[in-house]
């Protein structure tokens, strides 16, 4: 019912770089994965703090819009997802080239590629949310 402080949501995807571009394949699990696959496949680990009222009343307020045409208040969907990655996101296992530890900071979050965010927001989701736990692979 109520949230500890200490208390953190595990969840490990699974990622590759796509070979013709920029891209990033990233699974939740990798029970889709083709068994010849899966050895090109690294884990990243996350641990990601559990909203709290205040903090979900808080991101809804910075994430207000005005919409012109109603002169309603709208929620802008992209701000809100940002800010929670921002504000939910407490440890990684990210290394750099020299297998240097990559300070979970707001500038190296927002150099997260989009797929790997949005897959991790919507995980984080399912676990946190759905009550479902973590898989196993």
């Amino acid at each position: 019912m109520f949230v500890e402080d200490n208390e953190t949501i595990k969840v490990t995807l699974y990622f590759k770089k796509k070979k013709t571009s920029a891209g990033l394949r990233v699974e939740s699990s990798l029970e889709k994965v083709k068994e010849v696959e899966k050895v090109d496949f690294k884990a990243a680990a996350f641990e990601l703090r559990p909203l709290t009222w205040k903090v979900y009343n808080e991101l809804m307020r910075e994430s207000k819009v005005q919409n012109p045409m109603t002169m309603a208040d709208d929620t802008d969907w992209t701000t809100y997802r940002e800010r929670k990655l921002l504000r939910i996101l407490a440890k990684w296992d990210a290394k750099d080239a020299a297998g240097k530890d990559i300070p979970v900071t707001p500038d190296n979050i927002m150099r997260l590629h989009p797929i790997m965010a949005e897959t991790l927001l919507n995980e984080y989701d399912r676990v946190a949310f759905l009550g479902e736990e973590e898989r196993k692979n």
